[in-house]
């Protein structure tokens, strides 16, 4: 979700049908069809990772999201690139 106050380039990550954002305004993020992957300004370090189908959530360090096959080929984006890559 795109922030509707200023700067209105925060982005925030919700579950559907909850009403909170499970994540701090995010600085990074990437996915695939397994996973979603961020940083944001509650936990910058390490990544954080959600399992898009089962829901569960843990992180990983930046050493493992480079060599790890599950998530070194997740692109990374601001969170304007995020939205621009989101509306496709």
């Amino acid at each position: 979700m795109q922030g509707e106050m200023n700067p209105p380039e925060e982005i925030y990550l919700f579950v559907k049908g909850k009403p909170g954002s499970v994540a701090g305004y995010i600085h990074r993020i990437g996915w695939s069809q397994r996973y979603i992957i961020f940083t944001d300004e509650n936990w910058p370090k390490p990544w954080n990772v959600i399992e898009v189908q089962d829901h569960k959530a843990f992180t990983i360090s930046d050493s493992q999201r480079t060599t790890d096959e599950r998530f070194k080929e997740i692109q990374l984006m601001s969170p304007a690139d995020a939205r621009k890559s989101a509306k496709r």
